[in-house]
């Protein structure tokens, strides 16, 4: 008898356990996330528990408030643009000042060689640094539209696709609504496949 109970107990808890554990992986962040998240400040919130979506222009996009106690350091900003093969996913993150204060990308289908170089022709370190810019002083543009960033050499649309993800994630933050992104001229089809980082 004793053995039947155990039996039946342990019936109804592994399915428990089962649901608990499928809760408990749509509370995670990605790695990706967090390791943009740091580049704002030591954040002491949930992430998982505080994040919000919000959609505009069919375009769907996470914020992960960012904050030590009740002092609002900014946020991460799932974001997407089209560029020329397809789309570039992205993670931002924002100071409060308005300041990018790091990204990743996350997925992108940019011809290779050209748009290959996006996770790091933006950095710090690259050629068209936009850490560190301030997007409470105006969208960022490249050169070629009167702008002061330097695009990827041989891929503007690709540099124009993404500086206007990162202008929208900034809009989202700041509860604006971002802006339709422009269409691109038809593509020649290099050949681009996916490629996460």
């Amino acid at each position: 008898m004793l053995r039947t109970r155990l039996i039946t107990l342990a019936l109804c808890i592994v399915p428990l356990v089962a649901v608990a554990a499928l809760l408990a992986a749509g509370d995670e962040v990605p790695a990706e996330v967090e390791a943009v998240a740091k580049t704002v400040g030591s954040y002491k919130n949930n992430l998982a528990k505080e994040k919000k979506t919000v959609t505009y222009h069919d375009i769907e996009y996470t914020i992960y408030p960012l904050r030590r106690g009740r002092r609002e350091l900014g946020a991460a900003v799932i974001t997407v643009a089209n560029g020329y093969e397809g789309p570039i996913r992205t993670v931002v993150a924002f100071n409060t000042k308005g300041e990018v204060c790091g990204y990743r990308v996350l997925l992108q289908t940019e011809t290779p060689r050209w748009g290959d170089v996006v996770p790091d022709w933006f950095q710090k370190n690259g050629q068209g640094n936009i850490i560190g810019k301030n997007l409470s002083e105006g969208d960022l543009k490249v050169r070629q539209d009167n702008g002061t960033i330097d695009g990827i050499t041989r891929s503007t649309i690709t540099s124009r696709a993404f500086l206007h993800s990162v202008n929208n994630a900034y809009k989202v933050y700041k509860g604006q609504e971002p802006e339709i992104q422009p269409a691109n001229p038809p593509r020649h089809g290099h050949g681009g496949g996916p490629r996460r980082f």
